[in-house]
């Protein structure tokens, strides 16, 4: 009986598949020898998906020198239905060890570099990283006394400032690492 079922079965897959390849039709051959007109390509809305948001690399600068300094992780929309911040993931290798700071959505903007649009921020990764953590906890339920971090997105002062600081850090290392040891 199964037999029987398995063979019925392989027959009418061949006979569907040999009638749909006979009502096939084939798209007239182009004329090698002239190359298809170039259509310059537009976005015709305006704003953006969160779709091409999410997991979207961020630049730190337009250009073709332009370093990938993060990722979007997650959108933080308001109760007025506007987006207030966009998550980045800075660091870490696949996620693993990576940090996540909120900043300001209005300090992200769009560009077209190679025939690609890119998110830019303009800032670099280790000022990110000198920001603080995003506390996803805050838009959970939770106890009313429970401890969490306040989720306010970064500013472009704040994140000016985080830029100095990273600087000023990298300087006092390097220092470190230049100046002379000397043994007891």
């Amino acid at each position: 009986m199964a037999r029987t079922l398995l063979i019925s079965t392989a027959i009418a897959t061949l006979l569907t598949s040999g009638a749909i390849a006979q009502t096939a039709t084939t798209a007239p051959a182009a004329d090698p020898g002239q190359a298809p007109p170039e259509m310059e390509m537009v976005v015709h809305a305006s704003g953006h998906l969160a779709s091409e948001l999410m997991g979207k690399s961020v630049y730190n600068q337009t250009g073709a020198d332009a370093q990938d300094i993060g990722e979007v992780t997650d959108i933080v929309v308001n109760n007025d239905g506007e987006i207030e911040a966009l998550v980045v993931g800075v660091g870490g290798f696949l996620g693993i060890g990576q940090k996540e700071v909120a900043l300001q959505y209005d300090l992200a903007k769009w560009t077209e570099q190679d025939d690609a649009r890119r998110l830019v921020i303009e800032t670099n990764a280790d000022a990110l990283q000198a920001l603080d953590e995003f506390d996803r906890s805050a838009f959970r339920p939770m106890p009313a006394d429970a401890n969490v971090n306040d989720p306010k997105p970064a500013t472009e002062d704040e994140v000016k400032a985080a830029e100095q600081e990273a600087a000023a850090k990298a300087a006092r290392e390097e220092a470190e690492a230049a100046a002379p040891v000397t043994g007891n």
